[in-house]
C-alpha cells in the first residue's frame, strides 16, 4: 500500500511509527522542516521523506501550509493519508481536501491532561472538528478507545489499536556516540523524565525518595525535562540525592541518563499512554508505573516492570526497594523490556502488523460506500 504520513504529533513517535510500517508499505512521510533538521538520518532511506515550512500554530501562514500539504499529498496519490495525531487546530480542515481516499487520524489522548497548559491552547472543537472527518480513528489501547467512543459516540468498529512504538532514536544517539554502560558502582539511580506537569505525580515520587533516603543514602534520583509542574514541588528539590535538569535536554544527554538508570519511574495520576515507557523499552530499562490509563497494561502485557497504585509515595517505594534488592528480579524485568522493544508488544513488526490491519479496515469501509465526486 502506499501511505502518506502527516506528521501532527511529536516527532520521536513520528519517526518510529513510519520506520515501522515502511517495512512492508511504500511511506511518504509529511512532516516540518524545523522538527527534522537534525533527524533526518533517523528516518529510514525507503521513505519519501518531504519537508515543509510549518509556520508556528497562531500564524496565517498554515494556510499556505494547508495548500502545499494537499498538493504533495495529491501528486503522490496515496492510497491512505494518515494524520499521526489530531492536535493542529489548522489542519482540521484537510481531511476533506485530500480527494476521494481514506483518512486516519491517530488519537493519542482523549482529554487534556491535567495541568497540561500546552495542549490547552488547541480547543475540544478543533481536534471534534478534525476526527469527525476521519474514516478511521487510531488509538493506542483499550482504555483509550473506550474513552474515545464515550466521548465522540463513535461506533467501535470505526476505531482500531494500533500499539505505541518502542522510541528508539535516544538509544540509537547512544550507540553512535558511544556512551558507556552503566556502572554498577554508586548508588541506585531513578530516573523521571519528561514533561513536568501536575499529572505526572512528581510529588509522589518525591515522597517516595524521601522514604528511601531517610535511613538509606544510596538511592538517586534524576528528574530532566521542562514544565509548569516544578512549582509544586520547588521547595523540595534542593536536597542530597536529587540530580536536576529543567528545561530542555540535548539529546545525547536524554541518552545518557537512561543509559545510567537503573530504573526508570512513571508515577503518574492520570494518562493514556506514554512516551517515556517507549523509550525505556528502547533501552532495556526497567519501569516502575502507576496503574492508570494503558501504564499499568502495557506493563503489564510486556512484563517490563512493577505496577503501584496512583497517587501512593510509599508503594512507589516499596516497590523501589524490592527491585533494588532484588538483582535477579531486575534483569528479568530489563530483560522483557528489550524484548517489548525489539520483537514484542511495541516492536516494529508488531505496529505494522496492527496499522495495516487498520488500512485495510479504512479500505474496505471508504470504498464499500457510496462517494461524492472527487475533491
Amino acid at each position: 500500500m502506499k501511505i502518506a504520513c502527516v506528521q501532527t504529533f511529536p516527532i520521536d513517535y513520528c519517526i518510529d511509527y513510519v520506520n515501522a510500517i515502511a517495512s512492508v508499505n511504500d511511506v511518504t512521510f509529511l512532516a516540518a522542516e524545523r522538527a527534522m533538521r537534525d533527524h533526518v538520518d533517523f528516518v529510514d532511506p525507503s521513505v519519501d521523506t518531504v519537508l515543509l515550512s510549518w509556520p508556528r500554530h497562531r500564524s496565517p501562514g498554515n494556510l499556505s501550509l494547508i495548500y502545499k500539504l494537499r498538493q504533495e499529498i495529491l501528486t503522490r496519490a496515496p492510497d491512505v493519508v494518515h494524520f499521526l495525531g489530531d492536535g493542529v487546530s489548522w489542519l482540521s480542515i484537510m481531511p476533506s481536501l485530500v480527494g476521494q481516499r481514506p483518512v486516519l487520524i491517530t488519537v493519542h489522548d482523549v482529554l487534556k491532561h491535567p495541568g497540561d497548559t500546552k495542549t490547552f491552547v488547541i480547543p475540544y472543537f478543533a481536534s471534534d472538528l478534525f476526527q469527525s472527518q476521519a474514516s478511521r480513528l487510531v488509538v493506542h489501547g483499550e482504555s483509550i478507545k473506550d474513552q474515545l467512543i464515550e466521548r465522540t459516540k463513535r461506533r467501535p468498529d470505526e476505531l482500531d489499536i494500533v500499539p505505541h512504538p518502542a522510541l528508539v532514536r535516544y538509544a540509537e544517539i547512544a550507540r553512535r556516540a558511544g556512551l558507556p554502560e552503566r556502572s554498577a558502582e554508586g548508588p541506585f539511580r531513578l530516573l523521571f523524565f519528561g514533561r513536568v506537569m501536575t499529572y505526572k505525580g512528581l510529588p509522589y515520587l518525591l515522597d517516595a525518595f524521601d522514604s528511601l533516603n531517610a535511613g538509606d543514602q544510596t538511592y538517586a534520583l534524576t528528574i530532566a525535562g521542562r514544565g509548569p509542574g516544578y512549582g509544586e514541588v520547588e521547595h523540595r528539590l534542593d536536597r542530597p540525592g536529587i540530580e536536576l535538569h529543567r528545561g530542555f535536554v540535548e539529546d545525547v544527554d536524554v541518552a545518557r541518563m537512561f543509559v545510567q538508570a537503573d530504573l526508570v519511574v512513571l508515577p503518574y495520576i492520570e494518562a493514556s499512554q506514554s512516551g517515556i515507557l517507549a523509550m525505556a523499552a528502547a533501552f532495556g530499562r526497567a519501569v516502575l508505573v502507576t496503574d492508570v490509563g494503558e501504564l499499568g497494561v502495557i506493563t503489564k502485557q510486556t512484563g517490563m516492570g512493577m505496577i503501584v497504585p496512583p497517587a501512593d509515595g510509599e508503594a512507589l517505594a516499596n516497590a523501589i526497594r524490592t527491585i533494588r534488592n532484588d538483582p535477579a528480579l531486575k534483569s528479568r524485568l530489563e530483560d522483557k523490556s528489550a524484548h517489548a522493544a525489539e520483537t514484542g508488544a511495541l516492536s516494529r513488526r508488531e505496529v505494522a502488523n496492527a496499522a495495516n490491519q487498520a488500512y485495510r479496515n479504512a479500505l474496505d469501509t471508504f470504498w464499500s460506500k457510496p462517494q461524492a465526486s472527487a475533491s
